[in-house]
């Protein structure tokens, strides 16, 4: 055990977050207007003077996050709640898909996972896999679990054969652990998504965990990650949820429960889901018609006046002011942009 050196590791991420300079960054300053965006469509009462906070204690937890998965020492610090005898006897005996979310120490699950030596797939996305398989190896041989590495299954989720693999896995006598916030939007096919209502507004949700779970007659279980304290990362599980009924009405009802008993969780630990820097991907907007062309100086002036309704986004392709209210963006020049970002950040 090493817990001291994951401790002084720890402490410096957390130093390292709170003095980021997101503002200066274009691609933090970015990720921060669509955050704010997100927030202010789901989140009303969070006041805008708490976005810029809550964002970088985004970044905190995900980067956190990756760092315990590094330390498996970490794992004497999570705290269990919910975990029925029942559902601990599903979790080592039976298949299930085990359903999470980006949030708290979301990595820790897989090693909670290993260390009790559950049978599971993980299913990411090629690009996650292909920058964490070695990390997992690793993991293993920490829990010295070593033999087991050879069983463990990898499923791209964007694989054309990924339905398959999942059905092989099942069959298998293996679990699956999937995000079903994965930060690939759904809006373009709804088809393979629900319109739910989530906090105060509506999302496209995934509807391929309870097709998959009715396909295959498994349990769905939902598991949330979250802290309560920087030293308490916390796994709380939820009630197994069964297949019934026909295929359509069990996905309304499985993803009605599967968010709303996230949003009890995230309600009270908003800063600690990394998917706020993505959400705008699958939350549902009301049609918007663009506004006629609005004038440099007319632009400076809305956006002094509004200066919590807009903000920025610069890209190596573009520079855009956006509206937070509408999601439109409006393309701006490199004089226009500078003068923008002073009349946002640099006059208050």
């Amino acid at each position: 055990m090493n817990i001291a050196a994951y401790i002084r590791e720890r402490n410096a991420l957390v130093e390292r977050i709170e003095n980021l300079d997101v503002i200066s960054n274009n691609n933090l300053l970015s990720h921060l207007t669509l955050t704010s965006a997100n927030f202010r469509k789901l989140m009303p009462l969070l006041s805008a003077s708490e976005h810029l906070r809550c964002f970088k204690n985004i970044v905190l937890h995900q980067q956190l996050s990756a760092l315990e998965h590094k330390w498996t020492d970490s794992l004497a610090f999570l705290t269990l709640e919910g975990l029925l005898p029942q559902t601990n006897q599903l979790l080592m005996e039976s298949p299930a898909i085990i359903c999470t979310f980006h949030s708290g120490s979301y990595r820790m699950l897989n090693t909670f996972l290993m260390q009790r030596q559950v049978p599971y797939a993980l299913v990411a996305s090629a690009s996650i896999l292909q920058k964490q398989k070695s990390s997992y190896l690793h993991t293993f041989d920490r829990l010295h679990l070593g033999y087991l590495y050879n069983d463990f299954t990898l499923i791209a989720a964007e694989s054309p054969s990924c339905g398959l693999q999942m059905l092989r896995a099942l069959k298998q006598g293996k679990s699956l652990l999937v995000y079903i916030d994965g930060n690939t939007g759904v809006k373009q096919d709804q088809s393979k998504s629900h319109l739910i209502d989530f906090m105060n507004g509506k999302i496209f949700a995934r509807t391929g965990v309870p097709f998959l779970a009715h396909t295959a007659r498994v349990p769905i279980i939902p598991a949330i990650c979250y802290r309560k304290s920087i030293d308490e990362p916390v796994l709380r599980f939820f009630e197994p949820i069964y297949p019934n009924g026909s295929r359509q009405h069990f996905s309304a009802f499985a993803l009605k429960q599967i968010y709303d008993n996230f949003a009890t969780v995230i309600h009270e630990h908003p800063e600690q889901w990394e998917a706020w820097m993505y959400l705008h991907r699958s939350i549902y907007l009301e049609t918007t018609t663009p506004d006629n062309q609005i004038s440099d100086k007319s632009m400076l002036e809305l956006v002094a006046m509004n200066k919590e309704r807009f903000g920025l986004i610069n890209t190596e392709k573009m520079k855009v002011l956006f509206d937070k209210d509408s999601y439109l963006s409006y393309p701006l020049c490199n004089h226009l942009y500078a003068a923008l970002f002073q009349t946002l950040f640099k006059n208050n």
